[in-house]
């Protein structure tokens, strides 16, 4: 069965009506931290641009905490969040969320992995299936800021630059206390066999709640309106991204840890990163708490933008415009 899907990956790999068609790569046996094996792991992605001769162009793009490359695309073409006239992007699909190896896509007992493990997965996608040794830039929000400071300390040479917004190098308790709620909701409904579409909706009104600031809310939904925008919360599964895999990944962002290989010393770690970095944080963001970002911006004399809004964890789209030129700005920037 395995090698039945994998033809049917690469035949859909080698389908390429344009640059943003989903593809997949087979990256082997993975091996995590944990010891224990992916095995004919699979990870999916997108391009959009062109690469250079050199490939000195090209930015990495890691999906959010239950993102897909396709939205990481829509992203780049709706706003040019990064100039596909210049750059060519590999938009990259984390493990767990349901198209690369995850859950609900993998044969057997799908192994606990951390952000580390996304990592080494697309390191490996980029060195043995495509042949990258070298990045210009990483770029990831959220889950994505997670891999983009695990890329810096475990492969300091890879880049040249790196772009975590909305991000934190570890968890904190406030962090914690958000995915232990998540995964306790989910075991809920393991325990008394809820609706897998029921859960979801609590957990997207939950999600809707602490994304932005309750200051935001008040002032954008009326009372008047309250129950029509209460009412958009409806029951459904969600795909790919099921409970399964959204369980996954919850349980790799609780390990997130960059200090963990530098004795719990984000001095240590700083020590380590090369890379050129621009660390954007919220100051009003409820999910990832900004405070171990602005130290870590602090140890490695990075430049820093605090984005001061409303829209908590959801800050860079409320001025759009200003954050795409922060980045656009510092990308084209010749550096020390």
């Amino acid at each position: 069965m395995k090698k039945y899907l994998l033809i049917l990956l690469f035949f859909a790999t080698a389908l390429r009506a344009d640059e943003t068609t989903q593809r997949f790569a087979s990256i082997g046996n993975l091996v995590l931290e944990s010891g224990e094996i992916i095995e004919d792991c699979i990870i999916g992605y997108r391009t959009i641009g062109t690469p250079n001769k050199d490939s000195s162009n090209v930015v990495l793009f890691p999906t959010w905490f239950g993102g897909l490359s396709e939205h990481l695309v829509g992203l780049i073409e709706k706003y040019n969040f990064i100039n596909p006239k210049k750059y060519w992007i590999l938009c990259v699909d984390a493990l767990g969320n349901g198209l690369s190896s995850s859950p609900s896509n993998y044969s057997g007992n799908f192994p606990e992995y951390s952000i580390r493990d996304m990592v080494k997965a697309e390191y490996l996608l980029l060195t043995q299936y495509l042949k990258i040794n070298h990045v210009y830039a990483i770029v990831g929000g959220s889950m994505g800021s997670f891999q983009t400071f695990q890329w810096i300390v475990d492969h300091p040479n890879f880049m040249d630059k790196a772009i975590p917004y909305v991000c934190s190098p570890r968890r904190t308790a406030s962090d914690q206390m958000w995915l232990m709620l998540e995964k306790d909701i989910i075991s809920l409904h393991q325990d008394y066999q809820i609706p897998e579409g029921e859960t979801q909706r609590i957990m997207n009104i939950l999600t809707a709640f602490f994304a932005r600031s309750q200051t935001y809310l008040s002032k954008n939904i009326p009372s008047s309106e309250f129950e029509e925008y209460y009412a958009q919360f409806t029951a459904g599964e969600s795909k790919p991204f099921t409970l399964p895999n959204r369980l996954s990944q919850i349980k790799a962002m609780l390990q997130h840890d960059i200090t963990r290989q530098f004795d719990g010393s984000l001095e240590k770690a700083a020590a380590a990163v090369k890379a050129q970095l621009l660390i954007i944080v919220s100051d009003s963001d409820q999910i990832v708490n900004p405070i171990p970002a602005i130290k870590f911006a602090e140890l490695t004399g990075s430049e820093l933008i605090v984005l001061s809004n409303e829209c908590g964890h959801l800050a860079p789209g409320c001025d759009m415009e200003s954050f795409v030129g922060y980045i656009a700005k510092f990308l084209e920037s010749q550096g020390d």
